[in-house]
């Protein structure tokens, strides 16, 4: 299993500045919390006198309608246990609105108890010191809640300075998803394990036609008009990154990371098989897959889903093409943490626990939408992508999520890092701009947010 370093679908920020702006917030929030108290883990099972005392918490989320339904489905399994605890749900369906809420109530006062993270995000905001440091939480719950059973490199991409901020609460893989009626009508074999990026660009060519009228025009595949987390998987499979091993300098100056870049570059505007940003600012990629003009259509786990109620649409999953050196693709984690200014962070604990539990990753998994965070459960097929439910290749999706799944970096200032770094790939793939001259744009914005 490979998650060295996801969220419900790809994370877009529109604004470095602002959220530079809402972190500078939190840089003050943190120095005002570090003058406070904070309520210490209770001796025991967790069943301590302020547990016991009925509070009302609250626990925010981002996603579409879908994930609304299950998060409250969520919440309301936990409230009927009646165990003193009140979970009051808080839904912000934008995810860049979301942080951006999440900042400004941190830096006023007023956070949810329980909050929704993506996994580098745990790391950027337990670096500034306005999270619980769950650790001493975790060694007393141990053996009672099962902690051991969640993935061990889940575990570890909540961490900071090796304490532990956050629990696993989502994850998921990336695939290719494809269309059986294109690949039939083409006379291509379905993706498998064997493809490479070779034989994307070889299969891929049978399979798109350059028609004059681009409603009967179909491509092998597509991506975001803007510059999405798709982008590094690309990056990885050839063997690139964004930093080096110690993050003390970026990547993107390498002959590695830019073969990456230039291979996506090529699907476009040389080989032809994929419809550059002009047309995939009108139809996104996804809408494309939907309607028939797509073959091929990369994503996370959550689209499993959306298909399998999808009519008209004879569909299939495969792993990613290898790339020169691997076939990685981003891993979608996210995990639960308390905010330091939290005044029921004993109670908090008692819902994350649910949450990451058996229980609570039942009633999460159930819908398919994304990949269980304990090994147990994840391979329970009664439990996770059931046969008379999702009609796909189970041991495709689990395998591409363990062994083909890795997670973003983590970095402090990860946020406006990628920004940076998004900023300038949006203008190198609308041609606006030459592959040497936004990776050096890039490495000269980004490097002095390494400090």
């Amino acid at each position: 299993m490979y998650l060295k370093e996801n969220n419900e679908g790809v994370i877009v920020l529109k604004s470095l500045n602002r959220f530079a702006s809402v972190f500078s917030s939190v840089i003050l929030l943190s120095t005002l919390i570090a003058c406070s108290s904070s309520e210490e883990p209770s001796a025991g099972t967790g069943n301590s006198d302020k547990q016991k005392k009925a509070v009302t918490i609250q626990y925010t989320f981002w996603g579409d309608a879908a994930t609304k339904a299950t998060h409250e489905r969520l919440v309301d399994n936990f409230n009927k246990k009646n165990t003193g605890v009140t979970v009051k749900a808080i839904h912000v369906p934008a995810f860049d609105q979301y942080l951006q809420k999440v900042q400004t109530t941190m830096a006023s006062g007023t956070a949810p108890d329980v909050i929704n993270f993506v996994h580098n995000d745990v790391y950027a905001f337990a670096s500034r010191d306005v999270l619980v440091d769950l650790t001493e939480w975790i060694k007393r719950d141990w053996d009672g809640a099962k902690l051991g059973e969640n993935l061990g490199d889940l575990m570890e991409g909540m961490k900071y300075e090796g304490k532990q901020y956050a629990l696993p609460r989502n994850a998921g893989g990336w695939y290719t998803y494809y269309n059986k009626t294109l690949f039939d009508k083409a006379g291509v074999k379905y993706p498998d394990e064997s493809w490479t990026w070779e034989t994307l660009v070889a299969e891929g060519k049978k399979l798109s036609n350059n028609s004059a009228n681009v409603n009967e025009r179909t491509w092998a595949i597509a991506f975001d008009a803007k510059a999405t987390a798709q982008h590094i998987n690309y990056m990885w499979q050839a063997g690139g990154d964004y930093f080096n091993e110690d993050k003390s300098a970026l990547l993107f100056d390498s002959p590695k990371t830019k073969q990456g870049l230039q291979f996506m570059y090529d699907l476009m505007y040389k080989d032809k098989i994929a419809p550059d940003p002009s047309i995939t600012s009108i139809q996104k990629p996804v809408d494309l897959f939907s309607s028939g003009q797509l073959a091929m259509y990369q994503d996370s786990m959550g689209n499993i889903v959306r298909f399998t109620g999808a009519k008209d649409l004879n569909w299939g999953i495969a792993y990613l093409p290898k790339g020169p050196e691997n076939r990685f693709g981003r891993i979608g984690a996210t995990g639960l943490a308390i905010p330091e200014g939290s005044k029921n962070k004993e109670a908090a604990w008692e819902f994350i626990k649910y949450v990451n539990g058996n229980e609570g990753q039942e009633i999460l998994a159930k819908d398919g939408f994304s990949a269980p965070v304990r090994e147990q459960l994840l391979q329970d097929e009664s439990k996770f992508l059931p046969a008379d439910k999702f009609p796909i290749d189970r041991n495709v999706a689990i395998k591409g999520y363990q062994e083909y799944g890795k997670l973003l970096p983590s970095h402090k200032n990860w946020t406006q890092i990628e920004a940076v770094a998004k900023k300038y790939l949006d203008l190198y793939f609308i041609n606006s701009m030459s592959l040497d001259e936004a990776t050096k744009k890039i490495m000269d914005e980004a490097t002095p947010l390494l400090k």
